[in-house]
C-alpha cells in the first residue's frame, strides 16, 4: 500500500494544483501588487532615471504619512515594498514584505509579494513555501483543523488585500495626465467598495472609518482631477 499511495501521490497534487488554478481563476481578486495595473507594473512610457525619480519621490511622500491604525501602516508598507523592488533594492522590498508576514501572517498581499520577490530572485524553495501559505489562508487548500479558521477569516484578509490594491492605485506613478491620474483615482475607490463589501460586518469599525476618510479625500482628488481636466479641454 506504501508504493500505492507514493504513486497516486505526484497525480494528488497536480490535480490540488489544477484545482487551485480553476479557483483562481474565478475569483475577482488575487492577492499581490506586481499583477495590478499600475505604471509601475508596465514599461516605463518616460526614461528610466525620470521613473527612478518619481519612485524615490513617492517613497519619501508615503514615508512622512501619518498612518494611525495598524492594518493601514501594513498596507503602506507593502507598497513601500514594492517602491523599494521597482528601485531594483530587492533586499529592501524582501526585508519589508517579510516584516509585514511577521506581523501580521495573514496578510494575503505580503506573502504573495515575498514569494514574488523570491521568484525573481531565483529562490524558487522560498517561492514554493509562501505560494503554499498563501493557498492555506485563502482556504484554497485543506490544512487540517486550521481550515475553518482560514475561511471564517477570509473576508477580512480579503477586504484588507483589496483596501491595499486601492491604496497602491490611488499613490501610482507616472501619469501623463490630469484624466490618467483621474482615473486611478476612481479605479481605487471602486476597489474600496469592494473591500467593503467583501469585508461586510467582520472589518473594525475604526478600520472602516479610516478607509471612508481616506475614500473622502480621494473624491475630493478625483472632482478636482477631473474638474481641471475638463477646463483644460473647454479652453481647447
Amino acid at each position: 500500500s506504501f508504493t500505492g499511495s507514493s504513486l497516486c501521490e505526484p497525480e494528488m497534487v497536480e490535480e490540488q494544483d489544477r484545482d487551485i488554478e480553476i479557483l483562481i481563476q474565478e475569483m475577482d481578486y488575487i492577492p499581490g501588487h506586481f499583477h495590478l495595473q499600475l505604471n509601475l507594473n508596465f514599461e516605463p512610457r518616460m526614461a528610466e532615471r525620470l521613473r527612478g525619480r518619481d519612485c524615490k519621490l513617492k517613497r519619501q511622500s508615503l514615508s512622512q504619512l501619518e498612518v494611525r491604525h495598524p492594518a493601514q501602516r501594513l498596507a503602506l508598507r507593502n507598497l513601500l515594498g514594492v517602491l523599494a523592488f521597482h528601485l531594483d533594492e530587492y533586499q529592501a522590498a524582501e526585508e519589508l514584505f517579510s516584516g509585514v508576514c511577521r506581523e501580521e501572517p495573514g496578510n494575503l498581499n505580503a506573502w504573495a509579494n515575498l514569494g514574488y520577490v523570491y521568484d525573481r530572485t531565483e529562490r524558487e524553495g522560498l517561492a514554493a513555501d509562501c505560494v503554499e501559505r498563501l493557498s492555506r489562508l485563502m482556504g484554497l487548500k485543506k490544512d487540517g483543523g486550521g481550515q475553518g479558521d482560514a475561511e471564517s477569516l477570509l473576508p477580512l484578509r480579503a477586504a484588507r488585500c483589496l483596501a491595499e490594491h486601492a491604496l497602491a492605485t490611488s499613490h501610482d506613478v507616472g501619469s501623463q495626465s490630469e484624466e490618467e491620474h483621474a482615473g486611478k483615482l476612481r479605479s481605487a475607490i471602486q476597489l474600496y467598495d469592494k473591500a467593503l463589501l467583501y469585508g461586510s460586518n467582520q472589518i473594525p469599525s475604526e478600520e472602516k472609518r479610516s478607509w471612508y476618510f481616506i475614500m473622502a479625500t480621494m473624491y475630493i482628488r478625483f472632482f478636482l482631477a477631473f474638474s481641471s481636466s475638463l477646463v483644460d479641454w473647454m479652453e481647447c
